[in-house]
């Protein structure tokens, strides 16, 4: 007996995987510092930028990623006040 994956969730693990070899693989950005979620072809960002740059740099790479319907950014940037 096999168990195969939904090809939702085939899919969204196939994006996450992606946008975090895009992120390890991009020098000007520090991939330890964001989390990425899938569900459903939405992916959704968060963690700490050093600044803007660095923030527009992922969330650009995550609306590259095949199977992305939608890119939900909680990223804060380490100026915030919040953080």
């Amino acid at each position: 007996q096999t168990c195969a994956l939904p090809i939702y969730l085939a899919k969204d693990l196939a994006a996450s995987a992606t946008l975090r070899g895009k992120l390890i693989a991009d020098t000007d950005v520090s991939s330890l510092n964001f989390n990425i979620d899938v569900v459903n072809g939405t992916i959704y960002l968060s963690g700490i930028a050093a600044n803007a740059a660095e923030m527009n740099r992922v969330v650009a790479h995550a609306q590259e990623v095949r199977f992305t319907r939608r890119v939900v950014n909680y990223i804060m940037l380490s100026t915030d006040k919040r953080y």
